[in-house]
Formats: structure tokens, C-alpha cells, sequence
């Protein structure tokens, strides 16, 4: 058997984006790819906390903090057809979360929803100070797994995430829908 590693994103596959759909109901297009990368890469690579990101984006929309929090929950929803078939996919492969992420983000969201335990490892943008799209932290993930593997696959919604996947070895799968990740996998199981 095939010694095989698959590695998911987290935010547009496993849950729905947050950022994105807060920032597009309060600002126009360019305003929202400005906060983006004000805001959240720094968060990402764990310069600053998600509670500082609270904090700034309360004072910035001028609402309540409370408010920012409890709209920016209401934008999470998990991929649960999905996550069960991760599950599966554990029968003929290891697997992997890589995603950026401020600190305690995914980790709270998959411990509320009950999938914490899908991954065999997380690999998290701000715990590492790398974020995708960095080759680096693809290469840390993989030397991590601790097996060299003869087949090796990362799903992500975003193209640039992707772009780099082929010079290490890596299939990139883009994530589009379920079936974007059955169409590729089915066939393993």
C-alpha cells in the first residue's frame, strides 16, 4: 500500500470563510482586501492576537465588541459531509490540517463542533510564524508527518495557496465543493 498524505485547509473547505463576509458587509471590495491584509495577515502569522482583531475591528466599525464577535460567529458553518469523509480517508492516508489562522481560532471552532479529532496533525499559521502561500510551511508539515510518503495532496479554496504545490511534490486539489474532493479521492477508497 501507498503511503499517502492529505492535507486540508481549514477556512472555505472545512468551515465556511469569517473575514471575508464581515468585511463585505461593512466596506466596498477594495476597502475589505485592505483590511484583509491590515488585519488578519498579521494575525495569521501570530503577531498579534484574535482578541487584538476584536478589539481594532470594533473600533473601526464602531460597534460593540460583543457585536463584532457575535456577527463574526454567525458567518461559521462546517462542512460536516465533508468532514465525514475525511474520516474516511484515514484508511488510506494520513491527514493533515494546514490552514492560517489566529491563535485559538480553528482550534476553538473544531473543539465547539466536535471534529477536533479529524486531523492526525494541525499544522496552524500563527503557531509556526508561516503562512501559506510560503512553501515553508507546506515542507514543515510534511518533515513533520515523520514518513516519507509516495503520494502527497493539499486542498484549498484559494488558488495562490496552491500555486506552490507542485515544485515540492504535492498534488494541488482545488476545493470548490464536495464533489471537487470525492472526484479526486473516491477512487482510494
Amino acid at each position: 500500500m501507498k503511503n499517502r498524505l492529505i492535507m486540508f485547509d481549514f477556512f472555505g473547505v472545512i468551515s465556511t470563510e469569517i473575514a471575508p463576509f464581515l468585511f463585505a458587509n461593512h466596506f466596498d471590495e477594495q476597502t475589505a482586501v485592505k483590511l484583509k491584509e491590515d488585519f488578519f495577515v498579521p494575525a495569521d502569522l501570530g503577531e498579534v492576537t484574535l482578541d487584538d482583531v476584536f478589539d481594532r475591528l470594533a473600533v473601526l466599525l464602531d460597534m460593540p465588541r460583543a457585536d463584532v464577535v457575535e456577527e463574526w460567529n454567525s458567518y461559521i458553518h462546517i462542512n460536516f459531509p465533508l468532514v465525514e469523509y475525511i474520516k474516511r480517508l484515514h484508511a488510506v492516508a494520513d491527514v493533515a490540517l494546514v490552514s492560517n489562522a489566529p491563535y485559538g481560532l480553528v482550534e476553538g471552532i473544531m473543539t465547539k463542533h466536535g471534529i477536533d479529532g479529524i486531523f492526525d496533525k494541525r499544522f496552524i499559521s500563527c503557531n509556526l510564524h508561516l503562512a501559506k502561500p510560503d512553501p515553508a510551511i507546506y515542507v514543515h508539515c510534511i518533515n513533520s508527518m515523520g514518513k516519507h510518503y509516495d503520494e502527497m495532496y493539499m486542498i484549498d479554496d484559494n488558488p495562490a495557496n496552491l500555486a506552490p504545490l507542485p515544485r515540492l511534490g504535492v498534488t494541488p486539489v482545488r476545493y470548490v465543493n464536495f464533489d471537487s474532493v470525492r472526484n479526486v479521492f473516491d477512487k482510494l477508497l
